[in-house]
């Protein structure tokens, strides 16, 4: 029997919901299966990162999904994404 070897390549959440989006599909919400230990370490980066996201307009915000960016699921992370989306 022939032997398969499967690699999981992580693609960023740019590229998940661009490609959700071109399909037709809307994200509900964002979720992490389990937070990272130490987080708290990455706190003031992540402070920086949301005081920057504050000076661009709103229009800008939206277009560059700052929000979604900007949030503890995607700036603090865990083992895992799970994004819950669903079909227009």
């Amino acid at each position: 029997m022939e032997e398969i070897a499967l690699h999981v390549n992580p693609i960023s959440y740019s590229e998940l919901r661009y490609s959700l989006e071109k399909y037709g599909f809307e994200i509900e919400r964002l979720y992490r299966d389990k937070p990272k230990r130490h987080q708290w370490a990455h706190w003031p980066a992540v402070a920086l990162i949301r005081l920057l996201g504050r000076l661009t307009t709103e229009r800008k915000r939206r277009e560059r999904w700052t929000m979604a960016l900007q949030s503890d699921e995607i700036l603090l992370g865990g083992n895992t994404l799970i994004v819950h989306a669903t079909k227009q």
